[in-house]
Formats: structure tokens, C-alpha cells, sequence
């Protein structure tokens, strides 16, 4: 009687049937994000290679890898790590990655262009939330957004003030709006 390895008794498993090919890939993937916030780069590379190498089409992984391959200074296949993940699943979390990715590498314009995104779509999912499963109307959103960034725009421009200054700003004069009350339907 010998031993089974652990190799050995993972091919067995994953010949069983397809179901069980991709629950370890997600155990694989459960190790690299565990990995990853141990700051253990190199084996969340590995596990995200070996669950890529079960499941080539979960987006998912492939953020996985690209945030393995940032973290060891693999810049060029990290930014491909995140374009596969882009190409299967357009989303905050993988445009979230490639911000990061551009700010790593200097590039300011596609940096400004995917933050606006992100800041755009936060904007309109709640939005979303407000008037598409309530159904109320309101445009405080809107205000809100509108009175900080021309605030912090403004105080950044005319007066030279740094952004992380005006930032502050802007929330400050967005607050009073909030408490102004609000004629109710009845």
C-alpha cells in the first residue's frame, strides 16, 4: 500500500467530473486570494496559474494573477493578466485594476479616464437604486456631486489650493444641502 500524493489524488478528483474540475479551480483561487493577504505573491501566482489552468474563462482569476504579478514587479504581464480579465467581464472591479495598473505605470491620462469611469458609475448606480427600485425621483445626487466638484475645482484653480485641501472643501459646502428640507407629496 503507498501513499497517495497530493498530485496524484487532485487528478484523480478532477477526472471525476466537470462540477468537480471547477470547484478546485475555486479552491486553487481560495488559496491565492488567501495568499495574497498574507502577502505570499509568489504562491498566489502559482495557485491563480494552476486555477487559470482548470477554468481559462472565470475573469476572476486572471485579477487573481494580475494582482500576484503587480506585487513581484510583473508589470507588463499583470497589464495583460487584466486586459484578459476586461475581455471577459467589463466591470468595476477589473477597471478598478487597471486604474491601479496605470497609476503604477505614470500614465495619467488613462488613470483620469478610469477613475472618471468609476466615479461615474458609483454616481449612476445609485441612482440606479434611488429611482429604478424605489421609483422616487431625486436630484440630490446630482446636486451633491455637482456642488463639491465645482468647489473643489474652483478653490484648486483660482486659488492654487492643493486637491487633497479642496476635496474637504467640497464635502463641506455639499453638507449644508442635505439638511434643507423637502416639501413632502402627499
Amino acid at each position: 500500500n503507498q501513499p497517495v500524493t497530493r498530485t496524484e489524488l487532485r487528478g484523480r478528483v478532477f477526472e471525476a467530473d466537470n462540477s468537480t474540475f471547477h470547484a478546485g479551480a475555486r479552491v486553487f483561487i481560495g488559496q491565492g486570494t488567501l495568499a495574497l493577504a498574507r502577502h505570499d505573491f509568489a504562491a498566489a501566482l502559482r495557485h491563480g496559474t494552476h486555477a487559470l489552468a482548470l477554468d481559462p474563462e472565470n475573469a476572476t482569476y486572471y485579477g487573481v494573477v494580475g494582482d500576484a504579478q503587480i506585487e513581484l514587479g510583473m508589470y507588463d504581464e499583470a497589464i495583460n493578466s487584466y486586459q484578459e480579465m476586461v475581455d471577459r467581464r467589463p466591470d468595476f472591479d477589473s477597471f478598478s485594476r487597471v486604474a491601479y495598473a496605470r497609476e503604477l505605470y505614470g500614465d495619467a491620462y488613462v488613470m483620469r479616464i478610469l477613475t472618471m469611469t468609476c466615479i461615474f458609475a458609483i454616481f449612476a448606480a445609485s441612482w440606479d437604486l434611488l429611482a429604478g427600485y424605489t421609483g422616487q425621483v431625486n436630484f440630490g445626487h446630482a446636486l451633491f456631486f455637482g456642488a463639491g466638484a465645482y468647489t473643489s475645482a474652483l478653490l484648486s484653480l483660482k486659488l492654487g489650493i492643493t486637491p487633497w485641501a479642496t476635496i474637504w472643501a467640497g464635502a463641506a459646502v455639499a453638507m449644508p444641502e442635505t439638511t434643507v428640507p423637502i416639501r413632502r407629496r402627499r
